[in-house]
């Protein structure tokens, strides 16, 4: 299969977390994805994620009303997945993310450096965060970028090594390793690409985007 930009943004848009199939063409697609937008209509996009979906490239699960249950879907029709895009639609229930082929199209052209790659989440309520890194400089230095612009730490930095490590729900790599600690915003929180940091450039820092 030949892929198109499209199909590569596509691709990009689930390479750290699966997506509900609505929000690829929600506006604000590059905010919420820290991406580039696709541009292309709705109709385009619907035929795009049916294609990939038959050629294997994707998955896609429909949830349950009390999204507890997965169930697989082998194909959507162009229509099917149009249907799927409305706001208030079931197919807000409606997830896709990679297969191994299409992990490993989206590898061969990204070029990723998983050795770079770092993966954050936070808990505004305990104000808990988690920093993921493969090596103990990168994690470092990613906290260090935080703790300079956007957070103030509010308890010790513990850290755990990780044989393996699940860097995505796709991706393991031999070693990795886990920080986590509680903090809270800063009252001067810079979060753009205005700083010296290659953390806030607005492209990857981790691979390359040349679709």
């Amino acid at each position: 299969m030949n892929l198109t930009r499209l199909d590569y943004c596509l691709l990009d848009l689930v390479v750290e977390l699966r997506s509900p199939m609505a929000f690829v063409v929600e506006p604000v697609i590059g905010p919420m994805f820290n991406v580039e937008g696709h541009d292309a209509p709705d109709t385009e996009v619907a035929a795009a994620l049916s294609r990939l979906l038959d050629n294997g490239l994707i998955e896609a699960q429909r949830y349950s009303d009390d999204l507890q249950d997965e169930i697989p879907i082998e194909r959507m029709s162009p229509e099917a997945v149009l249907a799927a895009f409305p706001e208030k639609c079931w197919g807000k229930r409606i997830a896709y993310g990679l297969t191994d082929a299409g992990a490993s199209a989206w590898e061969h052209a990204a070029m990723p450096d998983w050795s770079r790659y770092v993966e954050e989440s936070s808990d505004p309520e305990d104000k808990s965060y988690v920093l993921q890194a493969a090596t103990e400089k990168v994690a470092d230095e990613y906290l260090s970028y935080l703790c300079r612009y956007q957070i103030d730490l509010l308890s010790k930095v513990e850290q755990t090594r990780l044989h393996p490590w699940q860097a995505t729900y796709w991706k393991s790599l031999p070693d990795g390793v886990r920080l986590t600690f509680r903090a809270w915003d800063k009252p001067d929180r810079i979060s753009g690409p205005t700083c010296e940091s290659e953390f806030v450039h607005p492209d990857p820092w981790w691979y390359t985007r040349p679709w």
